[in-house]
This record gives C-alpha cells, structure tokens and sequence, in this order.
C-alpha cells in the first residue's frame, strides 16, 4: 500500500495572494512561527502519519491543519500540553 505521508503546510497554501491583496507579512510570520516550533511540528506530522485516515484527511484539506494546531496556541499550556491536547482531541475524534 503506497501510504501518502503528510507533511506540515507551505505558507502560500494557507495565504495565497489574492487579486490585488498581498499576505506577505502573514507568510513571514507563518514561517517564522514554523521555524520556532520546528520541533514541535516535526512531532506532530509524526502523530498524524501514525493514523491513515488522519494524514489522508489533512492530506485532502490542507487547510486544516494550521487552523487545527492554531486553536491550540494557548498561552495557558506551554508546547508539550499543547500538543499534547491537540493529540488527545484527534485520537478522541476518531475514536467516536
């Protein structure tokens, strides 16, 4: 079975330009947050490529996947109950 990886989103994915509208800046700083947290991400595509159905659902809409992490930038958990979170709502979701 050929399984397709998912891998954390490009910034022009997520803030494509739009006619006339730049989303420069939002990509820099996209990019800039991927770079702090690289660890972080790298742990997470881990995570979702344990899971077929999920790495083929953010693989169908790679749009959910900044949203899904963002929701989750609280500053009331440090990176670790993060993600921590975010994999506890995944596997709960798929459990139901």
């Amino acid at each position: 079975m050929n399984k397709q990886q998912y891998h954390w989103i490009d910034a022009q994915q997520i803030y494509p330009d739009q006619g006339k509208k730049s989303y420069a800046l939002k990509r820099l700083r996209y990019q800039l947050r991927s770079c702090l947290h690289l660890g972080t991400i790298k742990k997470f595509e881990q995570f979702i490529n344990q899971y077929d159905f999920l790495a083929a659902l953010l693989n169908r809409r790679v749009n959910y996947g900044y949203p899904l992490v963002h929701r989750f930038l609280d500053k009331r958990f440090n990176t670790r109950q993060r993600f921590e979170a975010i994999c506890d709502n995944l596997l709960f979701c798929l459990k139901n």
